[in-house]
């Protein structure tokens, strides 16, 4: 007996960027799903930066978040920016691009692949959770 005839098997979503995919369970809360998923990221034009040593070229996305700028409450903001988290050092001239970038696009955090996102502090890129900034309302999971 094949048990998927009986009962569909859960959708599977692909994130082709890192190659992964993921179960979706439509029964799952909120909270399961935060834990599973990348964050969202708005499409639009990515902005290409280089790290500063290695040259590698990073095509950032705007990530959407509730609140858009946790660098204006100190508490959220030591939330918000990882403590031993991963460091971009980038130059003067893509720091004021990322700047630009992340100002036009409402967000304080970019990402590559919607798994590790940044944040500029200072002249670097540091690894930050939007997660702790909540989601929009329109993206958001309905509550059952």
């Amino acid at each position: 007996m094949n048990p998927s005839r009986y009962f569909p098997l859960p959708p599977q979503v692909d994130f082709p960027r890192s190659g992964r995919s993921a179960s979706v369970d439509p029964f799952a809360s909120k909270e399961d799903v935060s834990k599973d998923f990348p964050m969202h990221l708005s499409l639009t034009a990515p902005l290409t930066i280089r790290h500063i040593v290695s040259r590698k070229p990073y095509e950032l996305l705007p990530v959407a978040m509730a609140r858009a700028t946790p660098s204006t409450d100190p508490t959220l903001w030591r939330k918000f920016v990882k403590l031993g988290g991963r460091v971009l050092p980038i130059t003067l001239e893509d720091t004021q691009r990322v700047r630009e970038y992340m100002r036009a696009h409402g967000t304080e955090a970019l990402s590559e692949d919607g798994e590790r996102a940044f944040t500029l502090n200072g002249e670097f890129l540091a690894e930050c959770d939007p997660g702790v900034c909540g989601e929009p309302d329109h993206l958001a999971l309905a509550e059952h």
